[in-house]
């Protein structure tokens, strides 16, 4: 079928595109996450890592929770549910709740 929907899709010449094509969210790194949180509580580069415990930082507060569930919607296409984020104790338990979505 899949052929046939590409080789109609040719004649009328509309793009046609494999589902794991149009993907929207790639798969993340570890770098790029951590650059991430850096801007979402607008530390220094370098200031934080995987391990990093959240109540160490004095930036994690009410609003970087909410932008928290914001990022993970909006850059990783995830619903972080606040009771799971309330639960989390580092930057790495973060990274996990976005991946394990």
């Amino acid at each position: 079928m899949e052929s046939t929907t590409a080789n109609l899709c040719a004649e009328l010449g509309w793009p046609f595109l494999l589902a794991s094509q149009t993907e929207r969210h790639p798969k993340m790194n570890e770098q790029e996450f951590i650059a991430n949180m850096e801007e979402l509580l607008e530390t220094d580069p370098g200031s934080i890592s995987l391990a990093t415990q959240l109540e160490s930082l004095s930036q994690w507060d009410s609003l970087a929770f909410v932008s928290f569930l914001a990022m993970a919607d909006s850059k990783y296409g995830v619903r972080v549910t606040p009771t799971d984020l309330r639960q989390s104790k580092s930057i790495g338990d973060l990274m996990k709740l976005v991946e394990k979505r």
